[in-house]
């Protein structure tokens, strides 16, 4: 009884995930010149690496300096 149980469950869950015959895919409207990753203008992976300076946010640099120098795990990973 209980493998019959199963069966049926995940026979529905399966069946949940399909998608029907007569399926459209929408048209979703996209902003003119978006190209998606590495788009013009995108950061640089050296500005990426202090993205929260962007914030200009005198505490929360000094946070992030004191995270670093405190957390030794990242010390061990750089």
């Amino acid at each position: 009884m209980k493998r019959l149980f199963m069966t049926l469950a995940a026979a529905s869950v399966l069946a949940g995930c399909t998608v029907g015959p007569n399926y459209v895919k929408p048209d979703i409207p996209v902003e003119k010149g978006w190209d998606g990753a590495g788009a013009a203008g995108a950061p640089n992976p050296a500005e990426l690496s202090i993205w929260w300076r962007t914030f200009k946010d005198p505490e929360l640099d000094r946070l992030v300096a004191e995270a670093l120098k405190s957390n030794l795990d990242l010390k061990l990973a750089g």
